[in-house]
């Protein structure tokens, strides 16, 4: 043994060998990464003698499975430092010898830790994350990040023992926990070959918590490439990269040479900040600000029956964004401006009618691709949809309250052959529907509530109470009345009035937007067309209506008398 007098120190340091080794009087070969650079020091008579030796010094609650021999290089002073990385240790302890072999037992101060604090944690796994929720009273949250679904489960720290149970799973999950320190630890699950990194996030629950599922940062992907290049993509796919914790999403679209690449988003998780295939940054949380410049449809559902309105962004400089809104019950258009705080939105709008809707700010929370809500400080959320292809309030082509009064009166006339006595347009509750109520008197003038209607105001499509599918813009149960435009079951100058109207209409091409009805009706003279010569024909048959005292001919009658 006189070659272990060339050496002052000896270092062991334990790692995973069992104490039926030790038992048994085993050691394992030593480390031949840390021998090779010593090649005086690698005779293996010697390293056997020298394991000898060091296993006598120790300990029977000592065991090591590897044994580094390290030559001592003092300093002038006399002195040695020993480093040593010990990343992926939980538990070790260093035993350094003289040459005359006097012992010393140096157990470094380890953060040990004995629970996971409370707050977000995030896995690291290979080919996906994950958030865990750890909480003071032994239960944990956990989503994973392809959707925002909790699912919770007990768990328990029994030393480096992790046990998690939860109702979603059949079999309860368990692991060893290898701490590196307070706010980073590896678990090996059991049965599994492979480890997780977690690592902590912050200090709170998930409702604190900012992250992008997958889905959603597919959409704002797509929808932040088409605010940069002008197209909306068909398709955007996401994959996590766990080396540096990122997630690649893959913009692309089918034309008629094949799928195509748009670009590629490289971002983080937690920001949607990162770079596109060219190294250039891309913020994909920009998507979420209202800076397209479409029209974004607003549903407000807890407000006065489900309100529905519409912004138009029209320009932006800065954190300030210019533009109109409108109320689908009138359509009528507003000027307003809003400042970007952060998620904070504080509007200035020139009319605000609603007394009941005073707050002007408003905090924006994205749902996904082109969807985002207003959470209003008065307390109501408003859900706002963008429509990429439409930058005008007047092409999302619905029907204000009046044009729907309007059509379904027509369409209560024909079917009932009645008429209304009162009509009431209001909210459904429901985005996108309007409910319409018709009523009329009994033969003792009580009003009754004769039908209710619920209408889609895109398409006029829509149902009755009693689930009776209706479109009220071609349906036509029975004969329209010739000459009566206004479906009010009276011929007189007002529907002389409208026929000049629509006249006028047909002659500027505004023919392929108007109601069938309406040029059935108009067409008095049966000639094919909607011209002065029709209500000139009413005009008379309306005074003839007004003077006469004897027996009066049907208005066809009446025009067929006229033309003859």
């Amino acid at each position: 043994l006189e070659s272990i007098a060339n050496f002052n120190a000896l270092a062991l340091t334990q790692r995973t060998l069992s104490y039926d080794n030790y038992l048994n009087s085993v050691l394992p070969e030593c480390d031949k990464r840390i021998f090779s650079n010593y090649p005086a020091s690698s005779i293996s008579g010697e390293l056997s003698a020298m394991q000898n030796v060091l296993k006598g010094t120790l300990k029977p609650k000592d065991y090591y499975n590897f044994c580094d021999v390290i030559p001592a290089e003092p300093d002038e002073n006399g002195r040695f430092s020993l480093t040593y990385d010990i990343t992926d240790i939980a538990d070790y302890s260093i035993c350094i010898l003289d040459r005359a072999f006097n012992e010393y037992d140096i157990c470094a101060q380890q953060n040990v830790m004995t629970d996971f604090k409370t707050g977000v944690w995030k896995s690291l796994g290979e080919r996906y994350d994950e958030y865990y929720e750890f909480r003071d009273n032994g239960t944990l949250g956990y989503i994973p990040t392809f959707e925002r679904n909790v699912y919770n489960a007990s768990y328990s720290m029994d030393g480096d023992a992790f046990y998690m149970e939860s109702a979603d799973y059949l079999n309860p999950a368990e692991a060893v926990v290898k701490w590196i320190d307070e706010d980073n630890a590896v678990l090996y699950w059991k049965n599994s070959d492979k480890n997780v990194r977690f690592k902590f996030m912050q200090e709170g629950s998930f409702d604190d918590f900012v992250y992008y599922t997958d889905n959603e940062l597919s959409e704002i992907s797509k929808c932040y490439y088409a605010t940069v290049g002008g197209v909306l993509p068909d398709y955007a796919r996401t994959e996590y990269n766990s080396d540096d914790d990122t997630v690649s999403i893959t913009i692309s679209s089918d034309t008629e040479e094949g799928m195509v690449v748009h670009d590629v988003y490289t971002v983080c998780r937690e920001t949607a900040k990162g770079v596109n295939r060219n190294g250039e940054p891309v913020d994909l949380s920009k998507a979420e600000c209202l800076s397209t410049e479409g029209v974004w449809s607003a549903f407000t559902p807890e407000y006065d029956g489900g309100m529905m309105r519409y912004f138009k962004f029209d320009s932006f400089e800065n954190n300030t964004a210019k533009g109109v809104y409108a109320y689908q019950s009138d359509g009528i258009e507003h000027e307003f401006e809003c400042t970007f705080d952060g998620d904070k939105l504080i509007f200035s709008f020139d009319s605000f009618e609603d007394s009941d809707f005073p707050s002007r700010t408003a905090h924006m929370r994205y749902i996904a691709g082109n969807r985002a809500e207003l959470l209003w400080d008065n307390g109501y959320n408003e859900e706002l949809t963008c429509d990429f292809s439409t930058w005008l309030i007047s092409d999302m082509g619905f029907m204000t309250n009046s044009k729907i009064i309007n059509d379904v009166r027509k369409h209560f006339i024909n079917t009932n052959n009645t008429t209304p006595d009162r009509m009431l347009a209001e909210n459904s509750g429901k985005e996108n529907i309007v409910s319409v109520k018709v009523f009329t008197k009994d033969d003792a003038g009580t009003e009754i509530l004769a039908e209710q209607y619920y209408i889609d105001i895109l398409s006029g499509e829509g149902e009755t109470a009693n689930g009776a599918p209706v479109d009220i813009l071609n349906d036509y149960p029975v004969q329209i009345m010739l000459g009566d435009l206004n479906y009010d079951g009276q011929i007189n100058a007002v529907d002389a009035s409208a026929i000049l109207t629509l006249y006028a209409k047909i002659s500027t091409g505004y023919d392929d937007a108007l109601d069938k009805g309406m040029l059935i009706a108009a067409d008095v003279n049966s000639d094919g067309r909607t011209d002065a010569s029709d209500a000139s024909s009413v005009l008379a048959y309306y005074a003839l209506l007004s003077t006469a005292y004897e027996e009066i001919p049907s208005l066809e009658d009446f025009v067929a008398q006229r033309i003859f």
